[in-house]
C-alpha cells in the first residue's frame, strides 16, 4: 500500500510540473533570436534585431543560410577555373570567371607559403527564393558560397612578369586600393632616358631683339636638340578602382604625373644631368644647340633676319615649368597575380540580378557566375617595372612650348650671333606649359605584384 501511495504522489507531482512548465509555441521570429551551439547552423535569414516573420526580402527576394558553426583552414591549388562559359561572346571573352592557376593560401607570401592556410570562420551557403509565400510559384534563383570572415591571400598565374597570365576575366564586384591608410592608389613611375629631335618635333615660336616688341621673327626649328636624362620614383595617386561588371578585362587607372622642371643651362654636358629624388627632381640638360628657320618677321628685323633665312647653333638657356601629365593606365587583369583578402567574399550564381544579404548596395550580382570582396582590397603600391617612354609626349611639349613663345617671345642680345647667323644665344625665359600632357599606358608590370608559388621545392604551380 504505501508503495502505491508513493507512486500515486509521484504521478501527481508531475502532472502539476508538467502543467506548470506547460510548453508554448514559439514563432520564426523569435525562434530566431534563441541562439546556441551547433555544429551545422541553418534557417531563414532575418534582419539584425528584426522581428518579421518574412525575413531578408531584397526585390521580392527571401533568403535562406546553411552553414557551418565552425573555422576551416584552406589551402588549395586550382589549375583551371572557368565559370559561366557561353557558346557566345560577350566582351570579347567566352566566360564569366576565367582564371588560370589559381591559389588559396594563408598570409605567408614568402617560401613557405605552401605550409600556411586561409582562414574561413563560419563558411556557409545561401539560397535567393523567389515568390517565397506562394507554393506553386516559390523557385530558387540564386545561390551563393561564402563566409561570415576570410582571411588568406589568392594568387593567380604563375608569375609577375610581361606576359599576362592568370586572371583572364572577372565579373563581380571589387574596390581596389594601395593601403587602407590612404584609402587611394599610389605608386611610383620611372622614365627613360629621350633625344628631343628638334626637327621632329618642330617648334614654333617668336623672338625679340634686346626686348624690343617691334624687333621680332617668327621660327621654327629645324635641326639639332638636346638629351633628357631619365627620371626615377616620380610620385602619383589615383582614387581608388571600383570593379563592378561582367567579364571586365581590364582596369582602368586615372591619375595625373608631375614633370619635373627641365633648366636649359649651355654648361651642362649634352648628356643632362638630374637632381634630387622624386617630386623634387630637376633637369639640367644643354641647350642646344638647334638650327632654326625664320618664317615671318618685323618690318626692322626683316633687315638681318628676313623670312627663309636659317640660323645655326642656337643655344638657348631658361626653363620648362610646370609640366603634368594626366596618364590613363589600361590594366589588363593577366598583370595583377596577389590579392590579400581580409574580409568576407563570395562566389555566386544567379538567374537574374541579386543583391545579398551584408552586401553593398552597388554589388548587384548579375545573371550568371559573380566574385565579390566587400572590403577594399590592398594591391600595394603600383610600381610600373618598364619606365615610361617620355618621347611620347614630345609632339605635345612642343606644341605647347611653341604657343607660350608665340605669346611670350624669347629673347637675344646677341646681335652678333644675329648678324652672323651662327652662334646665336637665346633666353626662352620660364616658359609655363599650362595644359596636362595626355598620356595612355598598357599593360605595365607591376614590381608589388610578386607572389611565391603555393608549392615547396621549385615548382611554379603544383
Amino acid at each position: 500500500m504505501r508503495k502505491k501511495i508513493v507512486t500515486i504522489l509521484a504521478v501527481l507531482s508531475l502532472m502539476v510540473i508538467a502543467k506548470a512548465q506547460a510548453m508554448t509555441e514559439l514563432k520564426d521570429h523569435q525562434l530566431s533570436l534563441v541562439t546556441g551551439q551547433a555544429l551545422i547552423e541553418m534557417g531563414k535569414q532575418f534582419q539584425p534585431g528584426g522581428t518579421s516573420s518574412e525575413g531578408i526580402s531584397y526585390n521580392g527576394m527571401t533568403f535562406y543560410k546553411a552553414g557551418l558553426n565552425a573555422k576551416l583552414d584552406l589551402n588549395l591549388n586550382i589549375d583551371k577555373l572557368q565559370l559561366g562559359c557561353t557558346s557566345g561572346v560577350m566582351n570579347g571573352q567566352h566566360c564569366d570567371i576565367d582564371i588560370d592557376h589559381l591559389s588559396l593560401s594563408g598570409m605567408d607570401n614568402s617560401a613557405s607559403r605552401a605550409g600556411s592556410s586561409a582562414t574561413l570562420t563560419k563558411p556557409y551557403f545561401e539560397f535567393a527564393v523567389k515568390n517565397d509565400q506562394s507554393r506553386t510559384l516559390r523557385e530558387i534563383t540564386g545561390i551563393r558560397m561564402s563566409a561570415e570572415q576570410a582571411a588568406g591571400l589568392l594568387s593567380m598565374g604563375t608569375e609577375n612578369s610581361t606576359t599576362p597570365n592568370g586572371l583572364n576575366t572577372f565579373s563581380g564586384y571589387m574596390n581596389v586600393q594601395s593601403d587602407e591608410a590612404s584609402g587611394q592608389i599610389h605608386g611610383l613611375a620611372h622614365t627613360s632616358s629621350a633625344y628631343f629631335n628638334a626637327a621632329t618635333y618642330p617648334v614654333e615660336g617668336k623672338m625679340v631683339v634686346f626686348n624690343a616688341s617691334g624687333l621680332w621673327a617668327e621660327f621654327k626649328t629645324t635641326n639639332g636638340g638636346f638629351n633628357i636624362p631619365a627620371m626615377s620614383g616620380l610620385p602619383f595617386t589615383a582614387d581608388a578602382i571600383s570593379v563592378n561588371g561582367k567579364r571586365i578585362t581590364s582596369l582602368p587607372i586615372n591619375t595625373t604625373i608631375s614633370v619635373p622642371t627641365i633648366y636649359l643651362d649651355n654648361s651642362y654636358p649634352s648628356s643632362g644631368q638630374v637632381s634630387g629624388t622624386g617630386a623634387s627632381q630637376t633637369v639640367q640638360t644643354q641647350g642646344g644647340p638647334i638650327d632654326a628657320k625664320v618664317t615671318d618677321c618685323s618690318f626692322f628685323a626683316c633687315l638681318v633676319a628676313p623670312e627663309g633665312r636659317t640660323f645655326t647653333n642656337v643655344f638657348m638657356s631658361g626653363s620648362i615649368e610646370n609640366m603634368k601629365a594626366d596618364v590613363t593606365i589600361n590594366q589588363g587583369l593577366g598583370y595583377i597575380h596577389s590579392l590579400p583578402v581580409d574580409s568576407p567574399f563570395y562566389l555566386s550564381f544567379q538567374k537574374e540580378p541579386v543583391n545579398w544579404p551584408d552586401s553593398a548596395n552597388a554589388d548587384v550580382a548579375r545573371q550568371g557566375w559573380w566574385m565579390s570582396f566587400k572590403n577594399e582590397v590592398n594591391l600595394g603600391s603600383v610600381n610600373p617595372v618598364a619606365p615610361i617612354d617620355v618621347a611620347t609626349l614630345f609632339p605635345q611639349i612642343a606644341a605647347q612650348v611653341g604657343s607660350y613663345l608665340s605669346n611670350h617671345p624669347a629673347n637675344t642680345n646677341d646681335i652678333g650671333g644675329v648678324i652672323g647667323g651662327d652662334g646665336l644665344d637665346v633666353d626662352i625665359g620660364n616658359v609655363q606649359v599650362p595644359n596636362p600632357l595626355n598620356l595612355t599606358l598598357t599593360d605595365l608590370q607591376l614590381s608589388g605584384q610578386n607572389f611565391h608559388p603555393n608549392c615547396f621545392g621549385s615548382a611554379k604551380f603544383c
